[in-house]
């Protein structure tokens, strides 16, 4: 036999349990990586969810807010068309018929 096969021959033992125990690190290391990704994303989920919550009672404020600045802006014209209505009353009635 030849030398060199007599080496390889030699190292195929040595080379079949590294291969074995690389082979057992990569399935841990791929179980452990599967494991953080779904705790992230269940993570990740519930912080959409709070954020989506707080989203919502923001538009709802925002909303709420609008309705009451509307309702203050009309009452607010509407004193304000009185205020002038009653300007151009005061007004015709000092000018007297012109």
């Amino acid at each position: 036999m030849p030398d060199w096969l007599v080496n390889i021959l030699s190292q195929f033992p040595i080379v079949v349990v590294v291969g074995l125990v690389a082979w057992f690190a990569y399935k841990e290391v791929r179980a452990r990586h599967a494991g953080e990704v779904e705790r992230l994303e269940a993570g990740h989920q519930a912080q959409v969810r709070t954020l989506e919550a707080a989203l919502d009672r923001l538009l709802e404020a925002k909303d709420k807010e609008i309705a009451r600045l509307s309702k203050q802006h009309r009452a607010d014209m509407q004193k304000l068309t009185r205020k002038v209505d009653d300007l151009i009353e005061r007004l015709d009635g000092r000018g007297g018929g012109t």
